[in-house]
């Protein structure tokens, strides 16, 4: 373990193990979209890529995001996001 040396421990062994590959982990796959906000409808552009239509919680109004929400509440920016959290 310590190449040979009697009473002294290699500090590797001495660390924290090292990490798992991507994806090998449980927590490191992606989060469940069963409790994240439902989008209002999804659009299909003509290149073929989808956008996700939601409604901004705060302000109510619609925006467009290419990738799905995995949170309970959506907002189009984070000064909406502030406002709505600070009442």
């Amino acid at each position: 373990m310590s190449g040979g040396k009697k009473g002294k421990v290699d500090p590797y062994y001495q660390k924290d193990p090292p990490k798992r590959a991507r994806g090998t982990d449980p927590q490191s796959q992606m989060k469940s979209y069963k409790n994240a906000v439902k989008p209002l409808r999804i659009e299909v552009g003509a290149n073929g890529k989808k956008k996700y239509v939601y409604r901004c919680e705060h302000c109510g109004e619609e925006f467009k995001t290419d990738k799905r929400k995995k949170h309970r509440r959506a907002f189009h920016d984070k000064k909406c996001q502030y406002e709505w959290h600070k009442y």
